[in-house]
């Protein structure tokens, strides 16, 4: 059944944009370095949601290996789907692969956010009907609350910690938690990651 630039696969909304290709011929890269844990579970939401569903292919490279997308496979396969949008660069393998990869996780990473401007954009969504904790906003709350500054100094980073259980252990050795530092740069979000894993911490950022 198709949906004005849409078909639907195993139940999943998806886009025709690009060829769907048999999950099984996709294959993770060995060495990706993005760990993927809780996020999955907002994954499977974002794809399950009939008015969203799988609308960003998954990229592979001439080789069929990931080059974007690793999370979007594992949701796929844990909601049971057979086929997934691709797209393929036939001209790339190897290192310019693995370059891509690095770069393209790097960029997500270095990107900020107007903390004021999406809450404000959950906030209308929601009025609308919308559910967005589905999709990890649970604790936007919190952004009604004022940023302490500090010495006339702006961009101090404010941290919230969840009273929940520990969410399941995605790391050896421990249990895990949530902890949220709210940045206002990249540079002071880096700043942040370096200072808690010089700590011994293992550190995933969203």
């Amino acid at each position: 059944m198709t949906d004005e630039g849409y078909v639907w696969v195993d139940g999943i909304k998806c886009t025709t944009a690009a060829p769907l290709v048999d999950i099984d011929r996709i294959i993770p890269y060995e060495n990706n370095t993005k760990i993927h844990g809780s996020e999955l579970e907002f994954l499977k939401n974002l794809l399950k949601n009939p008015e969203i569903g799988f609308r960003d292919p998954i990229e592979i490279d001439g080789d069929d290996i990931i080059v974007q997308g690793h999370g979007r496979r594992q949701a796929a396969i844990e909601l049971g789907m057979t086929k997934v949008p691709c797209i393929k660069y036939t001209d790339m393998h190897g290192d310019a692969s693995a370059a891509y990869r690095l770069a393209a996780n790097r960029v997500g990473e270095l990107a900020g956010y107007d903390f004021d401007l999406q809450k404000m954009e959950i906030d209308a969504l929601e009025e609308k009907g919308w559910d967005m904790q589905q999709f990890s906003f649970e604790d936007m709350s919190m952004f009604d609350e004022p940023i302490d500054a500090g010495d006339g100094e702006s961009g101090q980073m404010v941290e919230y910690i969840t009273e929940d259980e520990p969410i399941e252990d995605q790391y050896e050795g421990g249990e895990t938690y949530k902890l949220m530092v709210i940045c206002h740069s990249p540079r002071e979000r880096n700043e942040a990651v370096e200072a808690i894993t010089e700590l011994g911490y293992n550190v995933q950022t969203l």
